[in-house]
């Protein structure tokens, strides 16, 4: 995942993930910007979004 699109990520999935709406705990993750990677980690325990953005990232040829 880029760091954009880590932060992308981030903007819209804290806001339900804050409220206990989806996502694991620890909303908090998606707040430390100089911590891509540890947002990338709380992203993939999204189980119902994570598999749309490796899907969305196959279609677009971002994945290898």
């Amino acid at each position: 995942m880029s760091e954009r699109g880590a932060l992308l990520f981030a903007r819209y999935a804290y806001p339900p993930n804050e409220l206990g709406y989806c996502g694991p705990a620890d909303s908090g993750a998606l707040l430390r910007p100089e911590e891509p990677a540890g947002i990338e980690r709380h992203a993939r325990r999204f189980e119902g979004a994570w598999c749309y953005l490796e899907l969305l990232a196959e279609r677009a040829g971002l994945r290898g």
